[in-house]
């Protein structure tokens, strides 16, 4: 029976058998212990015992007591037949010959693995659909998922596919009709006025104040960028960022704001008002409202160590490859800035050498140098298409198939991933394992980092360098008292 937003597949699967059960969901829900063996061998005969293991062990697999415990996969009812040791499982069609014997070993299980029925559990479960709602916006196919988990979890017996649908999507419109109630309400009678006008086309244009807003620059340009300046200027005028959004889940923010974001102005006009003025209102303060996440895959030491000693000695791996994950395991350069690395950035000495990436040039060691140099001397391997004028190009340390084009992103992660080299693991491992030795300025002028970036790597490091900082300022203070004493 379809439902709403399930489809007829997804209905007709639910608290059903769909196909056989693989060999480890078998182990798990159909391996009969002693103390199933112990409620089994009270029944007599062999179709009555074969038929109370199956609903058993599928209700523990489904949730529900069939109706008709014959109809399973063969597969189950050979598995438990050869636990019970009963020659022949199609003695388990006996099974639903008498209908009282079913219900009363339905009204045993229930008793012994204690459980409920669906009203019972009704209202808690809206309070639990309702929180998770709130909070993480996931689509009705998800709640209605994670719901029937839920009751399985508690020994709760699922309810008809309808009634849990229903359930599902009443709860999660009363939450989205929260958030749009929440945030209209935090928006006085004046600020309502300048969202509304977003939605108007002012005479003579085309398009709305919102479609306009949406616009971003078009090219890398001096009065590109001022245009952008001035959008930026005329959102912030907007006034909407002193808007206490604190009790709104971030994740119900951002979903809302995407919508905002994508939405047409005529489709918006015609939302009620709470939802069309959140909606307006959730772009605004989306960038504010999101906290930064931390990076979830960190290569540790040990590997990278031992990873960067393969790449430094390795001769079998292509020497780009070499060079390329030395820099991200070493230094945390990102594969975007690798690639536009230049031979005139190599400054090759007796005994220093030198990368300039940042203010302060990075002292290579001299395994890396020599990666470096070799690839910088390697010549061109595709000189036949080379431009004529060629002397006028730059030398890219990692020139691309193109001629005068260094190589993309994406080719140099393969060829990366191709040694198991994870870019941005190795690249987090580094930055977080420097930012632990050297105070954030440092960091920040060494690598060509912004300021802030390297704030947050060293908080991630949990290095105070404060007492670093005093010492630095009183050193220049002190140098400046020396000079004007001398002067």
């Amino acid at each position: 029976m379809p439902v709403e937003f399930l489809t007829d597949e997804q209905a007709a699967g639910y608290a059903a058998y769909r196909g056989a059960p693989s060999r480890a969901e078998l182990e798990r829900f159909f391996f009969l212990d002693d103390a199933d063996r112990e409620l089994i061998e009270g029944k007599r005969r062999a179709h009555n015992r074969l038929g109370f293991a199956v609903q058993l062990c599928t209700v523990r697999y489904l949730g529900v007591f069939l109706d008709d415990p014959t109809d399973v996969p063969a597969e189950v009812a050979d598995y438990l037949a050869e636990q019970l040791d009963v020659a022949d499982p199609s003695v388990l069609k006996a099974y639903g010959e008498r209908e009282n014997t079913r219900l009363e070993h339905v009204r045993e299980l229930r008793r012994v693995l204690e459980y409920k029925d669906f009203s019972e559990a009704e209202a808690v479960l809206r309070a639990w659909v309702d929180a998770r709602a709130w909070t993480t916006g996931e689509g009705p196919k998800a709640l209605f998922d994670a719901a029937a988990g839920w009751l399985g979890e508690r020994r709760v017996l699922l309810p008809g596919v309808t009634t849990l649908a229903r359930l599902v999507a009443s709860v999660r419109e009363v939450a989205n009709q929260r958030l749009w109630d929440t945030l209209c309400g935090l928006l006085n009678v004046g600020r309502r006025a300048v969202l509304d006008s977003l939605l108007t086309v002012p005479p003579g244009q085309r398009i709305s104040e919102l479609d306009q807003l949406r616009r971003g620059p078009v090219r890398i340009s001096g009065p590109q960028m001022k245009w952008a300046l001035k959008r930026a200027e005329e959102i912030a005028d907007l006034g909407m960022g002193e808007v206490d959004v604190s009790a709104i889940p971030p994740r119900r923010l951002a979903e809302l704001s995407r919508y905002g974001l994508d939405g047409k102005a005529s489709l918006l006009r015609r939302h009620g008002d709470p939802r069309r003025l959140a909606t307006l209102l959730a772009p605004r303060l989306t960038v504010r409202s999101l906290p930064r996440q931390d990076p979830e895959q960190i290569l540790d030491d040990t590997q990278r160590w031992a990873l960067l000693r393969r790449c430094l000695t390795d001769e079998t791996m292509p020497l780009d490859t070499r060079a390329a994950a030395a820099l991200v395991l070493l230094f945390g350069l990102p594969l975007s800035r690798i690639r536009h690395l230049t031979v005139d950035q190599l400054e090759l000495g007796g005994t220093r050498s030198f990368l300039a990436t940042g203010r302060h040039p990075l002292l290579l060691p001299l395994r890396l140098v020599d990666l470096l140099q070799r690839l910088a001397d390697t010549p061109p391997t595709r000189a036949s298409l080379a431009n004529a004028n060629a002397q006028a190009r730059q030398r890219w340390l990692f020139p691309g198939l193109t001629p005068g084009r260094p190589t993309s992103r994406s080719g140099l992660q393969l060829k990366l991933c191709a040694y198991r080299v994870d870019a941005r693991p190795a690249r987090n491992g580094a930055l977080i394992s420097l930012a632990a030795d050297l105070p954030a300025p440092v960091l920040a002028d060494v690598l060509g980092l912004h300021t802030s970036t390297a704030v947050y790597w060293a908080t991630l490091a949990k290095r105070d360098w404060s007492n670093y900082l005093a010492a630095r300022i009183a050193n220049a203070s002190s140098e400046d008292s020396e000079g004007a004493c001398q002067e």
